[in-house]
């Protein structure tokens, strides 16, 4: 989700700009990239590979990831030119993801084309939405199918290597 995270804080910091320095979802956009980039700074200077760096960045990566989408889609159904960084966002991230996934071609090969073929269907259902007289149902499916693409090879992978360990520890 990391093309994502970018368009949160960036284009988040970037819509709420105007917004007083009491803002909540501004101050929250902050507090998160802090989080994300000493994580990252501390954790890229490390040498030893460890889950835990994954599960220390989720939480910055969610709530990023999550306000990119929202204030992505308010601006995209406002109609104003910065709500292309949502569509631009989803795109940047399944090709992110489908590359990750080609790196690893023989674990889940299935995922590739699921994520190719929900994300295109979610990309094109979002394009439909830009008018605000879409109806609710539209847009809705629109955001659903397209997430459901940018969470299926975590979640994918994140199953299949439960699996694996299930299955390990049954055979032995």
């Amino acid at each position: 989700l990391y093309p994502l995270v970018l368009v949160g804080l960036a284009g988040g910091l970037w819509w709420r700009r105007a917004s007083p320095r009491t803002d909540a979802v501004r101050a929250g956009l902050v507090m998160w990239g802090l989080w994300l980039a000493t994580h990252a700074a501390a954790f890229s200077l490390g040498r030893v590979a460890h889950s835990f760096y994954v599960e220390a960045i989720a939480p910055a990566v969610a709530s990023l990831a999550a306000a990119g989408v929202v204030l992505g889609w308010q601006a995209w159904r406002a109609g104003r030119r910065t709500g292309w960084l949502l569509p631009l966002g989803l795109v940047a991230t399944l090709a992110w993801t489908v590359w990750l996934q080609t790196r690893y071609p023989s674990f889940l090969p299935w995922v590739t084309p699921a994520v190719l073929g929900l994300g295109t269907v979610g990309l094109l259902a979002l394009l439909l939405t830009r008018s605000p007289r879409t109806p609710h149902r539209a847009a809705g499916a629109s955001s659903t199918d397209a997430a459901s693409a940018m969470a299926a090879t975590p979640e994918a992978a994140r199953c299949g290597v439960l699996g694996e360990r299930v299955t390990s520890r049954a055979s032995s």
